[in-house]
Order: C-alpha cells, then sequence, then structure tokens
C-alpha cells in the first residue's frame, strides 16, 4: 500500500440554505485545499437538513411524503459515503468517475473534446469566433488521435508525431498551409498543459507537459496578411459615393481601432479625458488613446448605430461591400503576395481589402507624421513591439523618403 499525505475530506451541502423549497444536496471533497463539487441526485427541504449529522431529518413533524422522501435521500448519501470510502482505499480514477460509474476507458479522442470543452468553458475568456477557428483546429487533432491510447497520444513524443502529421497534411492539402498548423499544434499543447497535465480529475493518467515546435514562416512579414493603403488612395475612396462601408472604413483610418472597437466607438462607449477618447479594447482589453479631432466628430456623425448580434456575419458583409466599392473605385495596385506555402500570388488590391487594412493605414500614416512607435501603441490600444512586428509596413517610396527628409 502506498502512502498518500493529500488531506481529504468529504461533506454534503445544499445549493441554498434559505429557501422554502427542496434544494439540491452535492458532495463536496476538498483534496489539498481544491474543490470538487459531485451532484447526489437528491433534494431536501433546508428546515429538514441536519448539517451537523449530515443527513435530511425524518420527524413526526414532517409530512408522510416529506418522510419518505428523505429516507430516499439518505439512503443515497449512505451509498455515496461508501463509494467515497471505496475510492480512498484505491484513488486510481477521478472521484467523479467513480461515484457516477462512469466508464473511465475513454479514447484519446474522447478525452481531448472532453479538455476542449472545459478550456473554453472555464479557463479562457475569449471571443466566439475564436473558438470557432479553434474547432477547427481540434477537428484535425481529433483525427490524428484516433485509434491512439490516451498515454500515446498526450506526451512530447505525441505531440512530435502530430507534427509529422501536420507535416504529411501540408504537403498533400492545397489548402492546409503553416499557419493552420501552428494553430492545430497550439491547441493541442492548450489542452494537455492547461487540462489534461494538471487537474485533479486528470492525475491518474500521469500527464505531463509539452511543448510544440511551430513551422517556421515561410513569408516576410510584408508578403503575407494585411497592408496598408497609400494617402492616395485612401483618397479615392473618400471621393465614393455614400455608402456605410465607406464611413466606417474611414473611420477605422483615423481612429486606427479594429472593426469590434470601432463599434464600440460608435456606440459612445469610451470615456473623454482632456483632448482623447480612452477606449477599452475588447480584444487585448487595454485602453486606445484617440484623439478627439474635428473629422473624427465627422466620420462619427456619418455612421449609423445599429445592434450588432453576429459580429462575424458582420465584418464577413462589410468587407465584402468594400471589396465592391474598390473594384468600382478601380483600386487595382497589385498587391504582391505568398499564400500559407510560400507560394507568389499577385492579386489586385480590391480583391485583398478589407476592414482591418484600415488599423494598418492608420499605424503607417501615424509613424510618417513621425509619431514613435510607443505612441501608435498607446492610440491603437496594442504594445510597441505588436507594432513593429505586425502593423507597421512601409514601402520603398517610404523608406527611401524617410532617408531624404531632414530629422527634426
Amino acid at each position: 500500500m502506498k502512502q498518500d499525505f493529500q488531506k481529504k475530506r468529504c461533506n454534503f451541502n445544499l445549493r441554498k440554505q434559505c429557501s422554502d423549497k427542496p434544494q439540491p444536496i452535492y458532495m463536496v471533497v476538498f483534496i489539498d485545499g481544491k474543490q470538487e463539487r459531485i451532484a447526489t441526485g437528491v433534494k431536501c427541504y433546508p428546515s429538514q437538513w441536519s448539517k451537523r449529522k449530515q443527513v435530511a431529518i425524518i420527524s413526526n413533524i414532517n409530512t408522510a411524503q416529506d418522510n419518505k422522501n428523505n429516507a430516499i435521500c439518505n439512503q443515497r448519501l449512505e451509498e455515496m459515503r461508501g463509494l467515497y470510502k471505496e475510492w480512498l482505499e484505491q484513488d486510481t480514477i477521478p472521484l467523479k468517475a467513480f461515484i457516477n460509474g462512469v466508464d473511465e476507458h475513454k479514447s484519446a479522442a474522447e478525452l481531448a473534446q472532453e479538455a476542449f470543452n472545459y478550456y473554453y468553458t472555464y479557463i479562457a475568456q475569449t471571443k466566439q469566433s475564436t473558438i470557432s477557428t479553434a474547432k477547427g483546429a481540434l477537428a484535425n487533432y481529433l483525427q490524428f488521435l484516433k485509434g491512439m491510447t490516451i498515454q500515446d497520444a498526450f506526451c512530447q513524443s505525441g505531440i512530435n508525431k502530430f507534427k509529422e502529421w501536420l507535416t504529411a497534411k501540408i504537403n498533400s492539402c492545397s489548402s492546409f498551409g503553416y499557419d493552420r498548423a501552428n494553430r492545430c499544434g497550439q491547441v493541442a499543447v492548450r489542452l494537455i498543459n492547461n487540462v489534461l497535465a494538471v487537474n485533479n480529475e486528470y492525475k491518474r493518467y500521469n500527464l505531463h507537459p509539452v511543448t510544440f515546435v511551430r513551422f517556421q514562416e515561410p513569408r516576410a512579414k510584408d508578403e503575407r496578411g494585411h497592408f496598408p493603403l497609400l494617402k492616395e488612395e485612401v483618397e479615392v475612396i473618400k471621393q465614393a459615393q455614400d455608402e456605410p462601408s465607406k464611413w466606417l472604413f474611414l473611420l477605422q483610418c483615423e481612429c486606427g481601432q479594429r472593426l469590434s472597437d470601432t463599434l464600440q466607438l460608435i456606440q459612445g462607449n469610451y470615456e473623454k479625458e482632456g483632448d482623447y477618447l480612452v477606449l477599452t479594447t475588447l480584444k487585448e482589453n487595454t485602453k486606445a488613446y484617440i484623439k478627439d479631432t474635428e473629422e473624427l466628430q465627422y466620420l462619427l456623425s456619418k455612421q449609423q448605430k445599429v445592434e450588432v448580434k453576429n459580429t462575424h456575419a458582420l465584418t464577413n458583409a462589410y468587407n465584402a461591400s468594400l471589396r465592391v466599392m474598390c473594384k468600382n473605385l478601380g483600386l487595382n495596385r497589385v498587391i504582391n503576395r505568398k499564400d500559407s506555402k510560400g507560394r507568389e500570388r499577385k492579386l489586385p488590391l480590391w480583391q485583398l481589402i478589407s476592414s482591418h487594412c484600415a488599423r494598418y493605414t492608420f499605424v503607417r500614416n501615424k509613424f510618417l507624421e513621425g509619431n514613435t512607435k510607443e505612441q501608435i501603441a498607446l492610440q491603437a490600444g496594442n504594445t510597441a513591439k505588436m507594432i513593429e512586428d505586425v502593423y507597421l509596413r512601409l514601402t520603398r517610396q517610404d523608406e527611401i523618403a524617410m532617408l531624404t527628409t531632414p530629422s527634426k
């Protein structure tokens, strides 16, 4: 028999102590200060519950039906006490599974799905669109896990095999690139390191944290993702006919915010501080300091205040409208890009433009105006590193102009 120095204790508690309705009873177990609550499946009136004796009271004062119900309740609690004592003797599977008689012969795929649900319900505080993207990565991981045992799957060698599997998929599937492969690896590592390797419920599997070495991005910064518009291209958009996508894009170019935060700005969800509007960003939960200019107020006056129920659908509709507008305006500058596999693609601006290009345009304009990366970061609600690594895209002409312009 192995030694066990964990401090464990078990109580039964009602959901509510003060109520005139029958309350569910939970088995509450503390293991080294960590609480686990397990439903018993029975109820009791708070006035008929003995907290000291941990039983439902049977008394002549109660009705016959109440006494019958309390007897059933006590029988179930006694069963659970017995199961708890049995569990203490062996302690090889999670208590909740032992109490409820759950089949613990789970496949690796079932355990990964369970960990995913737990992570995105209780740990990750993120948007629904991010969860949807993670579900796509999970689907690939579950496909890889088919037929694997838990011990073979959720270890470093299992992650290494998953990377080999992803490499094969990159080579065989034209639409599956390095960025999607990295997302798949990232999701797999999160499930292991944040759930399966640390939660008491999965202690029996004796799993350990793992690492995933990301695939190296085959594209330079300016060969992928979004891009800024040139000053003359923004001027063309300003001359376009009135339509919501025009005014919304120009507002984004002026304030430098993501679409989600620009919608906050339109709704008035900010604080006024001197010459700045201070907005808390939704994605990063950081402060963005937006200069309150006449141009900004003019563009805000052109916006339509609507209740947004589905941001993802709004983004798609907005981007589609933006592309049609830019096509009609003749914005055909060729954008040199590489796809996620490093293959060269040359497409017209109107075909690639999206709402996020406005944020890149803002960053480029502010930098050329003489703002430092730190100042731009404060205005955009981001970090100076993100501004440099992601958002700041300068043309060759921009860089030559910087060399020929006298420093202030």
